[in-house]
């Protein structure tokens, strides 16, 4: 009886043995899952954030004389004007910047303010159509804004 009550116990103990390593193999394979999700969720807001804030930017300034492209020491910038101010958004060492001068003081792009670090940003204008891109991590997206005024 002692020889089968012992058996009984190693038989157990292996099943829960099983049920161990079997629960940490299942927990392990969902962080995993979890971890390449919020990756790609954190690749797309790394994409998005800029291009919603180009957005919000123009949608604000919806004047077809007040944006428009310009070249600034050799550097293609978004230019949003109003009666006094002058605003630059731009691609610089990296980052997406923004410069908000007054009319009054000359452009140093050098000290515009980092947005956004980016591998790489384009701007393109046909009449009134915006085309933003932007690049991080291998990934592209683009969008494009009709300016009505």
């Amino acid at each position: 009886m002692n020889k089968h009550q012992n058996v009984h116990i190693i038989f157990s103990l292996s099943l829960f043995l099983l049920f161990v390593i079997g629960s940490f193999f299942v927990i392990a394979y969902e962080i995993r899952g979890y971890q390449m999700i919020n990756q790609t969720c954190q690749n797309e807001d790394d994409l998005i954030m800029p291009l919603a804030y180009l957005n919000t930017k123009i949608k604000a300034a919806d004047n077809s004389d007040a944006i428009d492209t310009v070249i600034v020491d050799n550097i293609i910038c978004l230019q949003i004007k109003t009666d006094q101010t002058k605003t630059y958004i731009y691609f610089d060492d990296g980052y997406l910047k923004e410069l908000y001068i007054t009319n009054d003081y000359s452009v140093d792009l050098k000290k515009g303010d980092k947005l956004f670090l980016l591998d790489n940003f384009y701007i393109e204008k046909n009449n009134r159509l915006f085309k933003f891109v932007v690049e991080k991590n291998d990934l592209q997206k683009q969008i494009s804004i009709n300016v009505h005024g």
